[in-house]
């Protein structure tokens, strides 16, 4: 029985809305993480029906430009591909949820998304903001 509330200690945030992708190559909506200390994404994907699509978590100072792949020293991940920010979904690891935990010190934090091949993949990404500088956090409107 859960005895605690912590609702009020976190926020989530859409970065991508759940959506279907085929060969567009979406960019999630940038996140500002400006007072919270702790900051989780987390990906929800479906079914794969083509050969794969890819996903990377990227920051940034600027709210519409500069972006990068974050680097392996400021993240975490539960399961990655070519470094810790980037995660490769085929046929074999569909239809899971996958986290990464940011460690980093950049303001802004987004989704990427593309298509390598045929097919599509259904899939939604949140940012989860943490520990508010100032809290509780008064809403739960994503």
């Amino acid at each position: 029985m859960a005895t605690k509330d912590i609702g009020s200690e976190f926020k989530p945030v859409f970065t991508f809305l759940p959506v279907a992708i085929t060969t567009a190559n979406p960019v999630g909506t940038t996140v500002d993480c400006a007072g919270y200390n702790s900051v989780v994404i987390e990906l929800s994907v479906g079914i794969e029906t083509g050969t794969s699509n890819s996903f990377r978590v990227e920051h940034s100072d600027l709210v519409g430009s500069g972006h990068a792949v974050v680097p392996d020293a400021d993240i975490d991940a539960d399961a990655y591909t070519t470094n810790k920010a980037e995660l490769v979904i085929t046929t074999a690891n569909d239809v899971n949820i996958y986290r990464w935990r940011y460690r980093g010190n950049k303001r802004f934090i987004r989704v990427n998304s593309w298509a390598n091949a045929s097919g599509a993949i259904t899939f939604g990404a949140n940012v989860i903001l943490g520990y508010p500088k100032s809290g509780p956090v008064a809403s739960w409107n994503v």
